[in-house]
């Protein structure tokens, strides 16, 4: 209400000032050392503040238990105490949780110790990063974190969309607190791109206009082998260009040396009967992945090729032998092919060929 009220929309007062007292009557009865109520008490105290009923001892009760709370409910938390002036709190929050930030070349973002405990409040690392960038926004806007943030969120959307509705809106409201700050929309300029002194590409950015992504690829053939390549990308004074650059290329080597940039993963093989490890034909084999992830990762395909001469034998079928892998894992649902399909992997597709 408060938000369509800010748009400009019309909004009934008795039924605003009704939702604001109830909020307020659920402040009394849930129990703030419960992560859960905690975290909801985090938010109703944001929304509350938003709409100028912030209560600065409420607030400073839960401050004192901010360690038992998540990463987006202290940007909740920080955000009400922005809106009631209480900028040393508010600095503070975002100090610690900006200590947490997971930072690549590629992008910057926040991740919760558990996500799946807050899934019942529809939480994701995604909406966690959304809402911290809105908490930066607001009280810290000159923090060096923000750019990359805003270009990890643009870089993990999908079809003009993020992994859930709440992530969604809550980037796109961060988004509009970002837009509203840098004024880029606004700016208007020329942009271009050269390679080793070599113009490839140049387009002009309008006021007003939404931007468009322009791209330039090349062939390796066409780059300098074995020395310095220049590529230069700039722009007319005023705006912001959000530039990528990136190279793929396969090894022709006849050994690639193991390499962990990331991920690590590993692969072992075993007979299904009995311990002779040299490998006969007609024999079953156990091929075991063993992936390493520190953090949250977008976008992954794991493939494992197989060696010459062996044929991938496929349980979920009733026409395979259903009986190889009994067993294996008798005290685990690991070898479960529902769990699989129920996420337990995280892997939303497998195929076998």
């Amino acid at each position: 209400f408060q938000l369509a009220r800010q748009g400009g929309y019309k909004v009934d007062y008795r039924v605003f000032g009704s939702t604001a007292d109830y909020l307020s009557g659920v402040l009394r009865s849930n129990n703030p050392a419960d992560p859960l109520d905690g975290a909801t008490r985090a938010y109703i105290l944001y929304v509350l503040g938003e709409t100028g009923r912030g209560d600065m001892a409420l607030l400073n009760n839960l401050f004192e238990q901010r360690n038992t709370l998540p990463l987006f409910a202290k940007a909740h938390l920080a955000l009400a105490y922005a809106k009631n002036s209480s900028s040393a709190k508010a600095k503070q929050l975002l100090e610690e949780m900006t200590n947490s930030a997971k930072v690549d070349a590629r992008g910057t973002h926040f991740e919760e110790t558990d996500e799946r405990q807050y899934g019942s409040l529809m939480n994701t690392n995604e909406r966690t990063t959304a809402l911290v960038l809105q908490a930066m926004l607001r009280i810290d806007p000159q923090n060096p974190l923000i750019a990359n943030t805003v270009r990890y969120l643009l870089d993990v959307r999908t079809d003009g969309h993020w992994d859930t509705t709440q992530s969604t809106v809550h980037a796109l409201l961060a988004f509009a607190d970002y837009l509203e700050f840098t004024k880029e929309l606004d700016a208007s300029f020329t942009a271009g791109i050269e390679v080793n002194g070599t113009k490839k590409k140049e387009w002009q950015v309008k006021a007003g206009e939404a931007p468009q992504r322009n791209e330039v690829t090349m062939a390796l053939s066409e780059l300098l082998r074995g020395k310095e390549n220049i590529v230069k990308i700039a722009k007319t004074d005023g705006g912001r260009l959000y530039y990528d650059v990136a190279m793929t290329y396969f090894f022709t080597g006849d050994t690639i040396q193991p390499a962990e940039e990331g991920i690590g993963i590993s692969r072992s093989m075993k007979p299904l009967v009995g311990k002779d490890t040299s490998l006969k034909v007609g024999n079953n084999y156990l091929m075991t992945l063993t992936i390493t992830v520190p953090e949250d990762r977008n976008f992954v395909a794991v493939e494992s090729p197989l060696p010459a001469g062996m044929e991938l034998v496929d349980v979920k079928l009733q026409t395979s032998q259903q009986n190889l892998l009994s067993g294996l894992a008798s005290d685990t649902s690991l070898w479960s092919w529902e769990a699989w399909e129920n996420g337990l992997w995280r892997f939303s597709h497998q195929e076998y060929r």
